[in-house]
Order: C-alpha cells, then structure tokens, then sequence
C-alpha cells in the first residue's frame, strides 16, 4: 500500500523535497494504515519558514503559526500544512512551549509527538518511518505515550484527553503506565481552556455508534466540564439523534442550566439557543399534527425545529411535507405598526398579534392584511 494524498498535495510535497528532506506526518499516516478515509494531510520539512516561502511562492500561501513553524499552503483548493521540523521546550501551564528550537532533524522532531501512533513519517516516495514502535502499538491497538507518560502528559495536559478520544474513537487500549501517568496527571486538566477541553468532548460526541458516558465517568472527567454526571444522560446519549446539539442537550436537566454552562464554555449563541430550547423541550409534549409542527415551526424555525423532532424521536414525514408544501407561517401579515394606526399600544399590541398568530397557525388561509385587521377591530368592539 502506498499513501496517495491527492495530486495538488503531492506536487507541493514533491517540489519542497526536492530542496529539503520532506515528510508526511502525523494522523494522516495512522488514519491510511487503519485503513480509514484520510481528510487532512500535514508534513514536516526540514526547510525554514523563509525557505519554504521562497520554494513555494507560485502556491497560496497562509502564514498560519510562523512563530512555530507553519505554513499552510494551498494548491487547487488543496490544504497543507507544513511545518518545520522543530524542538519545543519549558511548556507553560501544562500546555504551550516557551520556546521552539527548530532542527534539521526529523528524529528530533518526532521524539516531540504525543502517541507513537501519532509519530509515523512517510517520504513523497512512499517510504515509511516508525522511529517509536508505532506500528506494534496500532497492531496491538495501544494508546502508548512516546518516551515518559508522565512528563508528556505534564508538558501538554490536552494529551489526558486526546489519549482518551483515541482510545475510545479507535477501540483501542491505553497503555498500562500511560493510564497510570494519566490518572496521575488529571488535576493538569485544570490549566487547559475551557474550550480546548470542550473541543475535545464535542469530538468523542460526534463519533457514530458510540456513547461516551462511560468513558467520561472511567476517566472522571466530568467535573473538569463543570457538568454533573446522571445515570440518566447514558440513557438520553443513547437515544440521541448525531447531532452536536442534541448529544450536548443530553447533559442538562434545565434550560437555564444548559444556558449558565455552555456560556462558560464560550459556545456560540446559536448553539446556545438551541440547546437551551433542546433542554427545554425534553418536557413538553408534541403532538405529530399540522397545527402543533406550524406552532413548532413560528416559534423555532425550521433548522431547530427539526432538531426538536428528531430529539424527541418524532417522525418527521409529515414536516418535511409541510416544509415542501410550504404549509408554515413565515410571518404575519400585519405588524405592531398596523395596529398603532387602530389605537392600539403597548401589551395590546403583543395580545393582538398572539391573537392572530394562533387564528393563522390553525388555518393558514387567513394570513391576509385585511382580514386579519377587520378580525382585530371585531374584537376591539367586544
């Protein structure tokens, strides 16, 4: 077998070898050997920032951590990111290198990597390096930390969480004294960023036919995401459609809990609002009629709405048909402005226009101007 990123990749890969040694590295060779998709290619060359620059100026080029070496080059809409070979030392708060000392050495270089599954190379000629065993280790399916666990895990404490996605991702074990350093290592956890440590979740989340709850409650991770483990979110995560936002839902009990919590995890407002609502929902009853999916659809929209749906396992033909028919309330006919001009203000407006909305929701026919107008003076006179 030979890895065979795509053309673009290759002629970049090809043309910067040709100067200096150059290798592909990292996850795209373990994914290819697993036999696995391959989506993103990274190499590592022993060329400088400058050297690169000067080599590959006919591509596009994005400066994307020159402090550190990299590049990412872009061929026919192709990515790559390259980087020098380097030597990261002093890590600060268990997660960044003080200082980055850059080698013409591909040895070194590896020796820095997190997972001998992760420290394979692979010249544009198809020849394989495994410097650190990494080949025994993905046969045997071991998550094993290169050189001593302990300072790995020291030096950079997201490792505590990649070693768990991989092992869990892959079906694979951690290696008895990693998981031993690990263990040790998991107060560290507290110096990473919450949205590091989030990222990580959000990945184990998304990997199909797999619920981490009892990973997460092996590994005690769960305080660590200022979340409360529950018997019951094993349950939720198992039914849960794959969804990011439903299988995040699954961890919270209130809407304002969800909200108070994935704002400290510096989440999107959009995901908030949806996984709030998600929360929310889990105790409201859906009844699978039109009346009910167009009231769904008012209050949601159509993206959340169907996310509610599926969450709450209801079939969602008769939706798709009413969003195909178009058999939904885009908005009214009639605004505050239109009611101001019947001398209408203030909570009678609001009265007003949920009075319409619910006239409108049940028979759809009915949002025009004028009727619905003639229909407020009508109740004004009562």
């Amino acid at each position: 077998m030979q890895l065979l990123p795509p053309q673009p990749i290759q002629e970049v890969v090809k043309k910067l070898s040709e100067h200096y040694e150059t290798y592909y590295v990292g996850g795209c060779i373990r994914d290819f050997l697993l036999g696995k998709e391959v989506h993103d290619y990274d190499a590592a060359t022993a060329a400088s920032v400058e050297e690169m620059k000067e080599i590959l100026s006919e591509y596009k080029i994005i400066e994307t951590g020159v402090r550190h070496g990299t590049l990412t080059i872009i061929n026919q809409h192709h990515h790559i990111e390259i980087t020098t070979f380097r030597i990261e030392k002093d890590y600060i708060h268990h997660r960044a290198p003080k200082s980055v000392v850059f080698t013409r050495s591909l040895r070194e270089d590896l020796k820095r990597r997190d997972f001998t599954i992760n420290a394979f190379a692979c010249d544009p000629d198809g020849n394989f390096i495994d410097e650190h065993h990494g080949l025994d280790d993905l046969n045997h399916k071991i998550i094993r930390c290169i050189g001593d666990p302990q300072k790995r895990f020291h030096e950079d404490a997201l490792r505590i969480l990649r070693a768990i996605r991989f092992a869990y991702s892959l079906g694979f074990t951690i290696e008895k004294e990693t998981e031993k350093a690990l263990f040790r290592s998991l107060p560290e956890l507290e110096s990473i960023s919450i949205e590091r440590k989030v990222d990580e979740l959000k990945k184990m989340l998304m990997i199909k036919d797999k619920n981490p709850y009892s990973i997460l409650v092996y590994y005690h991770l769960f305080p660590y995401f200022d979340i409360k483990a529950h018997s019951s979110i094993a349950s939720a995560l198992e039914k849960a459609p794959h969804d990011l936002e439903c299988k995040i839902a699954c961890f919270f009990f209130s809407g304002s809990y969800a909200r108070k919590t994935l704002k400290k995890w510096h989440c999107s407002k959009k995901m908030i609002r949806q996984v709030e609502k998600l929360v929310e929902y889990k105790k409201i009853a859906l009844s699978n009629d039109p009346v009910t999916l167009r009231h769904l659809i008012y209050e949601n929209g159509i993206e959340l709405s169907e996310k509610i749906l599926c969450f709450k396992q209801i079939d969602l033909t008769l939706f798709h048909q009413m969003i195909e028919e178009h058999d939904y309330l885009d908005k009214l006919a009639i605004n505050g402005n239109d009611l101001i001009t019947l001398g209408l203000e203030g909570k009678q407006i609001k009265e007003a226009l949920h009075r319409c909305a619910e006239l409108v929701l049940a028979s759809p026919s009915l949002n025009q101007k004028e009727y619905l107008l003639s229909y407020i003076k009508s109740l004004m006179k009562k």
